[in-house]
């Protein structure tokens, strides 16, 4: 079980009901906001409060790690350390932007998703690279990760570095982890971890918003028809979400000021207008633009939008 404190986490043991293992932060490190434990190999992913994910994964006391002069310990002792091995950047934290939640891919455990609480969600995947013989450190005393030697019984090939990053278990060996010892004639192959941003998904600014959805589906248009809903809001964007995956299609700067309202023209082309505030004398500044989705691109219809006149 594990306990997470904001500068440490306990892991404990049921059975004897002691602490067998703490993980602490440094005096300077950022304090503990979630903890997520692996299940492909023994690792943790951990979210800190300035949102950058961590993976850090069970240190090795493994005989392959010493050198030849040295004589192995016929009873080592087999302490629970987690190293860190990598962490993704972190978000800009602001009064009204911080990290909310973190969730791991279940199946693969090579992916993690962060969502902020301004309404972002970022998709951070780690990767895995073959050491070279500069980036090793042996002296940094933490020990080497290698890439599995075989996948279902079959070995790497001859000409593969290393397997493909399709899970946890295909970046990390279990033997660097958990003490196994290596088939005889396999290559060792050191690697080091690394995250990637491979998805970003914008949430909704503050309301108030115009919503409109596409024309509805025909049998004329069964071909191309794709179900996108438009979004306007007061900023001034517009977000086209596609309905069937639930994900943002495209984000558009149109306008300077508050969306006001949406008519679609096609199934790949919409009108837009928008509003700035009024004067004292109850007029505002109409923009109105014509947006083509596939290229994105915008044709105002007004261009005496320096104007005041009534709304639209």
């Amino acid at each position: 079980m594990l306990l997470l404190y904001p500068r440490e986490i306990l892991i404990l043991d049921l059975e004897v009901n002691q602490t067998v293992g703490v993980i602490a932060i440094e005096r300077t490190g950022v304090p503990f906001l979630q903890v997520i434990p692996c299940f492909q190999r023994d690792g943790l992913f951990c979210l800190h409060e300035n949102g950058c994910i961590t993976l850090r994964v069970r240190r090795s006391y493994n005989n392959i790690f010493t050198t030849s002069n040295e004589e192995p310990d016929p009873d080592p002792v087999q302490e629970l350390t987690y190293d860190l091995r990598s962490q993704c950047d972190a978000i800009r934290v602001t009064k009204t932007v911080r990290p909310f939640s973190m969730v791991c891919c279940p199946v693969n455990e090579n992916a993690a998703a962060l969502v902020v609480s301004d309404g972002r969600v970022m998709i951070w995947e780690l990767k895995s690279a073959v050491c070279n013989r500069n980036s090793r450190n042996s002296s940094s005393g933490v020990s080497p990760l290698y890439s599995p030697v075989s996948f279902c019984g079959i070995p790497v090939g001859v000409l593969q570095n290393k397997l493909p990053d399709l899970s946890l278990d295909n970046m990390i060996g279990q033997s660097a982890i958990a003490g196994e010892e290596h088939p005889r004639g396999s290559i060792l192959r050191e690697v080091h971890l690394k995250f990637l941003l491979t998805g970003l998904l914008s949430g909704l600014p503050a309301p108030q918003f115009a919503i409109r959805m596409c024309p509805p589906l025909t049998t004329k248009n069964i071909k191309m028809y794709q179900p996108l809903l438009a979004v306007g809001t007061s900023n001034g964007s517009v977000l086209v979400y596609h309905l069937t995956s639930g994900l943002l299609h495209k984000e558009l700067s149109i306008h300077s000021c508050e969306v006001k309202g949406i008519e679609w023209t096609s199934l790949t082309s919409f009108l837009s207008f928008a509003t700035s505030t009024p004067n004292n004398m109850g007029l505002v500044r109409n923009e109105l633009q014509l947006v083509d989705l596939p290229t994105g691109r915008s044709i105002a219809f007004r261009g005496e939008r320096g104007n005041d006149e009534s709304p639209i």
